[in-house]
């Protein structure tokens, strides 16, 4: 088991047992940039637990700068999904996840 804090109030997650997106990125000739954050160097994943709460690991490169964990809810997680470029038919949430992305398709 990997236990992960994600906050100060003592909550964690398993990241073992979690399921894990890397964000999408592409070079822009000099750096690396992440599609989630637009930023060069500055990156995300997406988990989803065992009890199907999505989290977002923010990062980078930077001397000095902090991990962030956030727990974000399922529309969040299916615009970050679909930012990332990942497709629905791929992935096995059934229904919600899908009905959540085409929604946010406006």
């Amino acid at each position: 088991m990997s236990r992960v804090a994600i906050d100060r109030n003592g909550r964690w997650f398993d990241s073992e047992n979690a399921e894990k997106f890397d964000d999408e990125k592409w070079f822009d000739g000099s750096n690396n940039v992440s599609l989630a954050t637009r930023k060069a160097n500055c990156f995300q994943t997406l988990y989803r637990t065992s009890g199907k709460v999505w989290i977002i690991h923010s990062y980078d490169y930077y001397q000095g700068s902090a991990e962030k964990y956030s727990i974000v809810d399922d529309s969040c997680a299916a615009a970050w999904l679909m930012v990332n470029e990942y497709d629905p038919d791929d992935l096995d949430f059934g229904v919600t996840i899908r009905k959540l992305m085409l929604a946010l398709e406006v």
